[in-house]
Order: structure tokens, then C-alpha cells, then sequence
């Protein structure tokens, strides 16, 4: 049996520590080809421990990431949830 990858989501390490722009983006669910990785993928930023879990087909209609057809529906980056400074495509 193979699932077929879709999507992904990201998520949070548990614990009080995490910071709250990258807590922004816990759950968050995109489309794999979703621009929205190219700034939000970890590490966003020193000794970040958020990670990036695949999501299959299923879970990505569900959650609006594709559409019935399998094609990208872009999503907006959650309020407050961006690269900490230095990282990525966060602001300098």
C-alpha cells in the first residue's frame, strides 16, 4: 500500500520553549509544491526544533491544501508566523 504525498504539515516540538512566531505556524497544512516552504520550512531559526511531517491525500482535501483534482491551493501564512531574524526569507 502507498500513500500518496500531498501535502505537508508543520509541526511544533512540545515543550514552553517554542517561540511564538514559529508557534504561529503549528498545524499548519500546505500543498508539498506550495510556494509558502521556500520561507516557512525549518530550521527558522537557532536550534529551531520544528519539523515538517508529510500528509497524504486525504488529510490535504480535508484540511484545503488540494483540491479534488490533486492540484495546489495556495495558503496564506498564519498571522505572527515568520523566520526568526537571519533566516530564510525573514525580514532583515
Amino acid at each position: 500500500f502507498r500513500r500518496q504525498v500531498a501535502a505537508r504539515e508543520f509541526r511544533n516540538y512540545p515543550g514552553p520553549n517554542v517561540r511564538p512566531n514559529h508557534a504561529a505556524m503549528g498545524g499548519f497544512v500546505a500543498a508539498t509544491s506550495d510556494p509558502i516552504w521556500h520561507v516557512m520550512s525549518p530550521p527558522l531559526g537557532y536550534n529551531c526544533r520544528c519539523s515538517l511531517e508529510f500528509v497524504g491525500q486525504k488529510e490535504a482535501l480535508k484540511f484545503g491544501a488540494v483540491s479534488p483534482d490533486g492540484s495546489m491551493i495556495p495558503q496564506d501564512r498564519p498571522r505572527g508566523a515568520f523566520p526568526d531574524p537571519g533566516f530564510k526569507g525573514a525580514a532583515t
